[in-house]
């Protein structure tokens, strides 16, 4: 072997040990502190590929920080809330630390961008119990949710749409047109929402039955109060729908834990991918029942509600069919999305 290959060979290897130091292995904690639901998750990634290697722990706080700005007067969150969140924080914090993470990184999303005094509450949380929560704009949660739905998938990041619609706002998000910086380079990519979800779905549902907004449970709910709401919710609360949202080669990923919209439609529909004509039937043999009548769904006042508000949206954007994808929040999408773990 002459020098100049023996040099070549040589710059090579170097090279090849030198991006094996950089790449390692990292426990991370993300927390995706939600309109309702507060999420944890430690697990081990992969620096180099930004993917998840390893899962040790999820679990979720309910806390409904949504349904109390809700029920506000002055566009605050209560005292009362505020407490529980940060109790609800503080045992995360202390489940977590068995596992050792080397990094911590949260993120505040819908409500706190819309309470008065959402910002002041997570600069709170980061003075009294050193815990750092990113408060983010409706963009950059459709960028960790579509994150959440390639890694629960592992499907080809340019043939999906994520759909993430939690207690406060929703998003679809998708490659297309248009340049955004995701997972480290310039990508094309949409996102398709609005400050619109659960809890101002069940508010329009109060003001059709002429009765103040209430915490407590709104069925049953009767098939014609579903259809108005529903004929509501497309024709008065949704933006146009852009072309790119039309591309019917992509798949259609629905993400969240087990209180979600599609995790109540996967148990009323018996299926994980499902279609608007399924819905329907599911919402039909659902409507008039009580709280009690659902003992096989995991949050029962909010069954009915969840369809509406799936079935409104679905049909809206002219889906043909959605698949269920279970996560925790936007938790996995945090996890390996590189812009929050610089620092």
């Amino acid at each position: 072997m002459n020098s100049i290959k023996k040099f070549a060979l040589f710059t090579l290897l170097c090279l090849l040990s030198l991006s094996s130091l950089q790449a390692e292995i990292v426990t991370r904690a993300a927390m995706d502190v939600g309109s309702a639901e507060t999420k944890l998750t430690v697990a081990d990634v992969d620096t180099e590929t930004q993917k998840i290697v390893h899962i040790w722990y999820q679990t979720v706080k309910f806390v409904i920080l949504r349904k109390d700005l809700a029920a506000s007067q002055d566009g605050n969150l209560s005292s009362a809330i505020e407490e529980r969140l940060l109790n609800a924080l503080a045992e995360l914090k202390v489940e977590a630390a068995q596992f050792n993470p080397k990094q911590w990184v949260g993120v505040g999303t819908s409500v706190f961008r819309k309470a008065n005094n959402g910002q002041a509450i997570l600069d709170r949380i980061k003075n009294e119990m050193n815990i750092t929560i990113t408060l983010v704009s409706q963009k950059e949660e459709a960028e960790i949710g579509f994150n959440s739905a390639v890694a629960s998938t592992g499907l080809n990041p340019e043939e999906i749409l994520s759909w993430d619609s939690g207690s406060g706002s929703f998003q679809i998000a998708g490659f297309n047109n248009g340049s955004y910086y995701m997972l480290g380079e310039e990508v094309f990519f949409e996102v398709y929402g609005k400050e619109f979800a659960y809890v101002a779905a069940l508010e329009e549902l109060f003001k059709l039955r002429g009765q103040p907004f209430s915490l407590l449970t709104p069925n049953p709910i009767s098939i014609g109060e579903a259809f108005e709401l529903y004929m509501t919710i497309r024709n008065e609360k949704l933006p146009p729908t852009p072309n790119w949202l039309q591309n019917k080669r992509k798949q259609v990923i629905g993400i969240g834990g087990i209180t979600c919209p599609f995790s109540i439609g996967q148990i009323a529909t018996g299926q994980y991918t499902y279609n608007s004509e399924q819905l329907w039937g599911a919402l039909k043999t659902l409507c008039g029942k009580t709280d009690e009548e659902f003992a096989e769904f995991p949050d029962p006042s909010g069954v009915v509600m969840s369809l509406i508000l799936l079935l409104s949206v679905l049909d809206h954007c002219g889906f043909e069919e959605i698949t269920y994808s279970p996560t925790n929040g936007s938790c996995e999408g945090l996890l390996i999305t590189p812009q929050y773990w610089q620092q």
